[in-house]
């Protein structure tokens, strides 16, 4: 028997140009693809849902201007071999864990995906944060001391998919991302949002007492974020 590779590449031609269509054993990440006809990148679209992701991104932006104050939007990047279709930023943002406060920037990077499972997100997540890292200002960290503020970034890794399983839907609601890891100046922050359902789904509660000592301060301040910021109803 020939064991199957873990992922296979392949070359796939439309309108006068061509996507790499990356297939792992965790999902189908789509990439740009370049028209020679009209010599620019060519963003496919992956989700079935476009007017329901248009609507999505377009509530998203009102809310972040509005709520938040970012001003910061960028469409279509490129980054290696992945495609983020919508990035917002914002330096100096603020918030508070306990009674201590925070400013950082705050990365919301958004993407198209065909299919998603816990795996394909936690791997999702972290692109994001890697990418997050090579975009910082890090001249941010010396503005929160000169402010009496603890230096800290957050990256919201939102994965938008037409629909996803329930055991999905049930691994992040429950599993803490920052069980398996604590990054001193960055929380790095996995989320789903499912299009056909128009629902969005992120760590919700502790699973048991050691995510109380979990960064559990952290992430009741980061829930009211995600609720006033990414959510389309309401």
């Amino acid at each position: 028997m020939t064991k199957k590779k873990d992922t296979d590449n392949r070359q796939i031609n439309i309108n006068d140009g061509n996507y790499a269509e990356s297939i792992g054993r965790d999902y189908v990440h789509i990439n740009a693809y370049y028209n020679s006809s009209r010599k620019e990148a060519v963003f496919p679209t992956v989700c079935k849902n476009q007017e329901g992701l248009t609507e999505y991104l377009e509530n998203i932006t009102n809310k972040l201007k509005q709520k938040f104050g970012f001003i910061e939007f960028t469409q279509n990047i490129i980054d290696g071999n992945n495609t983020i279709r919508f990035l917002a930023r914002k330096a100096n943002f603020d918030m508070s864990v306990g009674l201590i406060p925070m400013r950082g920037e705050a990365f919301l990077i958004f993407s198209e995906f065909a299919e998603m499972n816990f795996a394909a997100l936690k791997a999702y997540s972290n692109q994001c944060l890697n990418y997050a890292k090579t975009q910082a200002n890090y001249s941010t960290v010396g503005n929160a001391f000169y402010n009496f503020k603890i230096p800290n970034n957050l990256c919201f890794a939102v994965a938008i998919v037409d629909e996803i399983d329930d055991q999905t839907r049930k691994n992040v609601q429950k599993i803490n991302p920052l069980r398996d890891k604590l990054d001193a100046l960055w929380y790095e922050i996995p989320i789903i949002y499912e299009l056909n359902n128009q629902e969005l789904y992120f760590y919700e509660k502790p699973l048991d007492w050691k995510d109380m000592f979990t960064g559990e301060i952290a992430w009741k301040e980061i829930r009211e974020i995600i609720q006033q910021s990414l959510l389309l109803k309401g």
